[in-house]
């Protein structure tokens, strides 16, 4: 099977749907070795050394199309990852649904992308589309705000890439220290913008007891977003903040290790790859009791109100209190991230493109 691919957004800097493009490109390419997969950039031209960091060679199966999209005819089934439909392109086609916080949340999104996201998804809708989605959560939205039948929707649940792995606390130091992190800290990571809830958990952080913050840092990791200004202004008042701006993939695993507690306070995720990454380092995670989270998080988390500041407060007030249950966080965390994988994920992807292409010779 020719099978056309969105890999817009292997570009770095990656952001969640980066990491899943990349990483599902990844298990895809080496789980179908008899399928030919050709690479488009619907948002930008894909350059060959960030093709190559993926997919070293790249493989005999592996091409980079010339042009941002293909037209019918030239690949038998194009999957789109990145909200954008391809407007030639009359084949089967397969269309990965982040989320529908456009719809859930519209506040907490800008214009521009509100924009984006749902003229993606009604194309799709249109044109017949198969829909994959991280979470029964996210389906189930499909479902209810789209009217897309069931039998249209597949669940693919991602895994987490291999360097998320314990760094022990010698080697990790150097990174923890560059960061300017020179005490315990708590850690967040995530875009500046209002779904991820970042301000309440400054409001949280505020409410913990002096002597906690004094011995304590809340680090937050993450670049600028939409829709920031308010918690900049907050950042500015707090005190024991450390803003970490985004921090280099090959950090990210030392900065979770070293985290005496991760927070994820958002207020909707299609899935939230934080979560299980900061499990996967043992890291002691508090999850937000919302959306997707519950599926991904399972018992293994603390799980708050994200709208609750107190819960949240007191939340990380016991993680760094009781030792007894960090560690057993830590424990059942590792665990949890092991259920998940992206050899699975590819495996559910490619059963998705044969009945995709099946529909379409009929």
């Amino acid at each position: 099977m020719r099978i056309g691919f969105d890999a817009s957004k292997i570009m770095p800097p990656r952001d969640g749907i980066g990491t899943y493009v990349a990483e599902l490109l990844r298990a895809l390419v080496a789980a179908a070795p008899e399928h030919e997969f050709r690479l488009y950039g619907t948002l930008h031209p894909i350059r060959d050394e960030a093709v190559a960091a993926i997919l070293p060679g790249p493989p005999a199966n592996v091409s980079l199309a010339s042009q941002p999209a293909p037209e019918s005819g030239e690949v038998d089934l194009f999957h789109a990852t990145t909200w954008s439909c391809p407007p030639r392109f009359e084949g089967p086609l397969v269309f990965t649904c982040y989320d529908l916080t456009v719809l859930s949340h519209p506040q907490t999104h800008a214009l521009a992308n509100k924009i984006h996201c749902l003229t993606g998804l009604l194309e799709a809708r249109l044109a017949g589309a198969l829909f994959l989605t991280l979470s029964r959560h996210a389906a189930g939205e499909l479902e209810r705000r789209l009217e897309v039948p069931p039998a249209r929707i597949r669940v693919t649940p991602p895994g987490v890439a291999q360097r998320f792995r314990p760094v022990p606390p010698a080697e990790g130091a150097a990174v923890v220290e560059r960061l300017g992190l020179d005490r315990p800290y708590v850690l967040a990571v995530g875009t500046r913008e209002p779904r991820k809830n970042l301000g309440r958990l400054l409001e949280a952080w505020q409410r913990l007891p002096r002597p906690l913050r004094d011995r304590h840092l809340l680090a937050l990791a993450g670049g600028r977003g939409w829709l920031h200004d308010d918690v900049e202004r907050r950042l500015q008042q707090g005190t024991g903040i450390r803003l970490l701006g985004r921090v280099a993939d090959a950090d990210l695993p030392a900065l979770y290790s070293g985290a005496a507690a991760f927070v994820y306070p958002s207020l909707a995720e299609g899935f939230g790859f934080p979560v299980l990454e900061a499990m996967a380092c043992g890291a002691p995670v508090i999850a937000s009791a919302v959306s997707s989270l519950p599926e991904v998080a399972g018992d293994a988390a603390l799980a708050v109100d994200p709208t609750d500041v107190a819960d949240v407060a007191g939340a990380i007030r016991r993680l760094l209190a009781e030792p007894d249950l960090a560690r057993r966080l830590r424990d059942a965390g590792s665990e949890r991230a092991a259920a998940f994988s992206w050899q699975r994920a590819a495996g559910a992807t490619l059963a998705a493109y044969r009945a995709a292409a099946a529909e379409g010779e009929r």
